[in-house]
């Protein structure tokens, strides 16, 4: 069945649905990822309470860095302006996957899986870590889409580019390692970029991994040109997950 009944209402009513829809997940992905970063910070520090409460005065809390020995503190937000960004972020994605996909299994999977997407990289902005508990089912979910007729790749190119994407960036993070005496690129990195390959495959993978380094690379010499003594860090996540977005959106659907 490619395309759902709903169809019938025609474009206009479609996008306003599909916008509608967007706006409501939108807020749950924003807020839960809030919510998810403080569990996180509870769990790894019990005794620190840490409030995300909309209606918090501060609206803010800290949450210790999820790498190293994890003495480093970010600030989180899940305020207002926060949410609506992200609100307005999903129900635009949302309009172009029912114009991409119209009403469909396909466009289901990958407003579901961009959406993770932008909750990931709302919380690798935040907090600068990207939870197992998202990226692991992520890339379980990938690998089971995949094997349905609503996957954007076969079975087999879907695990094995998982397995691939992880190994490579692994030794590419080894090979740096050895240089830098650090980890430049964080074990959430690594997973993350495996849940990209079980969705999309190796190919578009290794395209989305060479576009968010370049992008990346760029990023951070124009943030460091200044004073390129103290490098200010930056995260890897928000370029993987824009990259893959822009791919699922990209790709031509399986018959």
């Amino acid at each position: 069945m490619p395309y759902l009944a709903i169809n019938a209402l025609g474009w206009p009513l479609s996008s306003c649905l599909a916008a509608s829809t967007g706006f409501i997940v939108g807020g749950f992905a924003a807020r839960g990822s809030g919510w998810l970063l403080a569990a996180l910070e509870r769990e790894w520090n019990p005794d620190e309470q840490v409030s995300v409460e909309a209606s918090s005065a501060a609206r803010h809390s800290i949450l210790r860095s999820a790498s190293g020995d994890r003495n480093e503190s970010f600030w989180i937000a899940p305020g207002l302006s926060d949410t609506s960004a992200v609100r307005i972020l999903v129900a635009l994605l949302a309009v172009i996957v029912v114009f991409r996909f119209h009403i469909s299994w396909h466009g289901l999977a990958a407003f579901s899986f961009c959406v993770s997407l932008i909750a990931l990289g709302v919380m690798d902005v935040r907090a600068r870590v990207l939870p197992d508990l998202f990226t692991l089912p992520l890339l379980a979910a990938g690998i089971g889409i995949s094997a349905t007729s609503a996957g954007f790749t076969g079975i087999g190119d879907s695990a094995i580019g998982a397995a691939t994407a992880y190994l490579l960036l692994s030794l590419v993070n080894r090979m740096m390692r050895r240089r830098a005496g650090v980890d430049p690129i964080g074990h959430g990195d690594l997973k993350l970029l495996a849940a990209i390959a079980a969705w999309i495959g190796s190919v578009s993978a290794l395209s989305v991994l060479l576009l968010a380094a370049m992008t990346a690379t760029g990023v951070a010499l124009i943030r460091n040109r200044d004073d390129p003594v103290h490098i200010r860090p930056l995260t890897f996540g928000p370029f993987l997950c824009a990259f893959a977005i822009f791919a699922v959106l990209a790709l031509p659907v399986l018959h």
